[in-house]
């Protein structure tokens, strides 16, 4: 038998596992460079993030999507237009408020959400029409805008208005 080594199938296999047990350095070695200073700290920051949206999740019931307070009606599509139509009516102060109508938006209900389509035109001061436009903005249920068209009319101006809100069909909360 001769001392010359390795030979052979053993050298390929002792190679390959030097390649193995290299990699394998290589890959812990670069694992602990790429992890971050503040990992730990931002681990327990994604988890908390977990947490609560899982809670907000449980008081949602069910398993449909959870939107924010106040995002939309939860109270009926009837309880939504009265809150529409007294917000125009307190926001469009000052303002001749006509045609203010309500119907049910071409979507109808989709995943729990009932739109409700509304119009109005409403002619007055422009400082009116752009303040009735910003207690719209900041309204609860959310109100999306379709159509907004502000007009001069001389020292007035005439605000026609198309857009939508939607209500749970779901069991208020």
């Amino acid at each position: 038998m001769s001392r010359r080594g390795l030979q052979g199938p053993a050298l390929a296999a002792a190679a390959a596992i030097a390649v193995a047990v290299g990699a394998l350095g290589a890959a812990a070695g670069l694992s602990a460079l790429s992890r971050p200073d503040d990992y730990d700290a931002r681990l327990e920051k994604l988890n908390a993030g977990i947490a609560t949206l899982t809670k907000a999740k449980a008081r949602g019931g069910g398993d449909g999507p959870t939107y924010s307070r106040g995002a939309i009606c939860r109270g009926g599509v009837e309880s939504g237009a009265e809150t529409v139509r007294a917000l125009i009516r307190a926001g469009g102060a000052g303002l001749e408020v006509s045609e203010l109508s309500f119907a049910a938006a071409p979507e109808a209900e989709v995943a729990g959400l009932r739109a409700t389509g509304f119009r109005f035109r409403a002619v007055g001061p422009y400082d009116k029409a752009t303040g009735l436009l910003a207690a719209m903005a900041g309204a609860e249920p959310k109100i999306f805008a379709d159509k907004a068209d502000l007009v001069s009319q001389g020292a007035a101006v005439s605000l026609t208005f198309s857009g939508r809100f939607y209500c749970s069909t779901l069991a208020p909360t």
